[in-house]
């Protein structure tokens, strides 16, 4: 891992998006987006390869949801 290399990430839980290392700090990573926005996350939110980071999508239906007493979903 070095700057320059390209990563992919999951944004909003569901989404993937290809990121490029600009610099490494400890265990933080400044990164771009495509559309040219700059994040900074820990080492173990990049993925490798699209296949990894989709595979750390979770599935709809492993999510538990439950309603609150007023009818509301968590």
């Amino acid at each position: 891992m070095k700057k320059g290399d390209k990563f992919g990430i999951v944004e909003n839980g569901r989404e993937i998006s290809e990121v490029e290392i600009l610099s490494l700090t400890g265990n933080l990573v400044l990164l771009r987006t495509q559309e040219g926005k700059t994040l900074r996350l820990p080492k173990h939110r990049l993925y490798e390869s699209e296949e990894k980071a989709s595979a750390a999508i979770p599935n709809e239906q492993s999510i538990q949801r439950k309603k609150t007493r007023y009818g509301y979903m968590e």
